[in-house]
């Protein structure tokens, strides 16, 4: 496979990346990057914060209904889709997807890299981590759906984009370790092939030489003879058997 298709692998999840760390460095790590606004709040991954004041939750895994500036928060109007608030807790995957991309991109800038991007155990390993960050991803955006549609920002959004191109760069990476073990195995082929051409006129010859029963050997002493072949003329002794 050409270089240019491992090239693109490492620009799809290179944006791939970047659009994941929108979302999990929004509200209240980043002010201005929110997945979703709604009655006066602002919403990410760790946290939520009021539109106004912004005033933030202390950065945590799940949503806590917590009165800011003298208010008192109602469960049932907090979040956009009326899920329940403990469904928040399933933001986790935000990070988690995160690290799976950041390790699959290491081992796209690996692929470009003659000595592993021959390998095929490197090219399988790749194969199934991309299949596991695709699926988190999507995971990650389905929770995105969940709590926050209609209401959606747009790092959600990108979220679902990310997912597209890892997907991409997967069945781009299995191309390529097929066709890595195709071109090997047509190196084989054509190894054994150099290699079975002196051996069979080796054949040849070794007929020709052989002693038959007309001229007063037996077939007893023949065989014995044929046993005494040296080890290393192992298509003399196929022969003989």
């Amino acid at each position: 496979m050409p270089s240019k298709s491992r090239s693109v692998i490492f620009v799809l999840l290179t944006l791939a990346l970047i659009f994941q760390i929108f979302p999990t460095i929004s509200i209240p790590v980043v002010d201005r990057i929110y997945l979703s606004t709604y009655n006066g709040r602002k919403f990410g991954v760790f946290g939520w914060c009021t539109a106004k004041s912004s005033e933030c939750t202390s950065p945590r895994i799940g949503y806590e209904i917590l009165p800011l500036n003298g208010t008192t928060e109602v469960a049932s109007l907090f979040l956009p889709s009326r899920a329940k608030r403990s469904i928040s807790k399933l933001l986790i995957v935000h990070p988690i997807s995160l690290f799976f991309t950041f390790v699959l991109w290491t081992l796209a800038l690996a692929l470009n890299m003659h000595n592993f991007g021959q390998s095929r155990k490197i090219l399988a390993g790749a194969v199934l981590w991309s299949l596991l960050t695709v699926l988190l991803s999507l995971l990650s955006f389905l929770v995105d759906i969940l709590l926050f549609v209609p209401y959606l920002a747009w790092p959600g959004w990108l979220v679902l984009v990310s997912t597209v191109f890892i997907a991409v760069a997967s069945s781009m990476m299995c191309i390529i370790r097929r066709a890595v073990s195709l071109r090997k195995y047509e190196k084989l082929r054509n190894r054994d092939n150099v290699e079975l051409v002196p051996l069979r006129f080796s054949n040849v010859n070794s007929n020709s030489s052989k002693p038959t029963a007309s001229e007063g050997v037996s077939d007893t002493q023949e065989s014995a003879a044929w046993q005494h072949v040296a080890p290393d003329q192992p298509e003399l002794v196929h022969r003989a058997v």
